[in-house]
């Protein structure tokens, strides 16, 4: 995925060669994940998701983009960074914006590197924690309007609000 850039894709129908503007929002540098931004370019409706514009246009011209820069590609190894920055926000957990699996930084601010979460990744409870006025050594379902169990991922719920449910 190439951050910022715009490419012309072209193909032949019959004895016609189309071509296609192609954007990468700048926004969208999540793995895997992009949007098509407005491009000068018309879209047809077999071609909406970049995804596939971009697969199809290596397979079919072989030509490479003038990259300004790239995200980095997932490292296999390395352990997530927790808390993490990504975007305005910070992240004691993994995450999935518009992708279909967990991921987490490699490091403090996220800078393009980053690995899918696997079970050993995801962030685990921390006991003891404090919680309003009591100290809890497990899981408990107090103030959770659901009743479902829950902990804290940090050792002072009330200072840091961060937290999941138990599993």
């Amino acid at each position: 995925i190439i951050k910022g850039h715009e490419k012309t894709v072209a193909h032949t129908e019959g004895s016609r060669s189309i071509h296609r503007d192609v954007c990468i929002h700048e926004a969208n540098l999540i793995p895997q994940a992009a949007s098509l931004a407005s491009c000068r370019g018309f879209f047809s409706p077999g071609f909406q998701r970049l995804e596939e514009v971009w697969l199809w246009g290596q397979e079919r011209e072989k030509r490479k983009v003038k990259k300004e820069e790239e995200v980095k590609a997932e490292k296999a190894e390395g352990k997530c960074f927790f808390p993490f920055r990504y975007r305005d926000g910070i992240f004691h957990d993994c995450v999935q914006f518009r992708v279909k699996h967990k991921w987490c930084s490699l490091n403090e601010t996220y800078q393009g590197y980053w690995k899918y979460c696997s079970e050993e990744d995801f962030a685990k409870c921390v006991f003891p924690f404090w919680y309003r006025h009591l100290i809890y050594w497990g899981c408990t379902e107090d103030g959770d309007s659901f009743g479902k169990a829950w902990c804290s991922l940090t050792r002072n719920y009330n200072k840091d609000r961060v937290w999941k449910y138990c599993d």
